[in-house]
């Protein structure tokens, strides 16, 4: 084979690559937005899961906070009790 036509074969391999690449692109620019959105929604639902769990945390260590506190005040209840009945036994 000549120069020529090696040069000609490339250019027209370089041609056909070409072509197919942009069919490709055209064909799946559709594909790639939707995996783009897909992949967009996952961070969002990602993002929204690890804010859930970190409010159950909050939640969790607000209500082992208040259940300290429920008892303190039941407590204090109890000993208000014990003593109204000590006063009413006095009288």
């Amino acid at each position: 084979m000549t120069f020529d036509r090696w040069i000609e074969l490339i250019t027209v391999t370089l041609g056909i690559c070409g072509s197919v690449y942009g069919v490709l692109r055209v064909l799946l620019k559709p594909l790639t937005q939707r995996l783009e959105d897909v992949a967009e929604s996952i961070r969002d639902t990602s993002n929204r899961l690890e804010q859930f769990v970190k409010d159950q945390y909050s939640i969790k260590e607000t209500l082992a906070v208040s259940r300290g506190e429920h008892k303190a005040i039941n407590q204090r209840i109890d000993e208000l009790e014990d003593d109204v009945k000590e006063l009413k036994e006095k009288n």
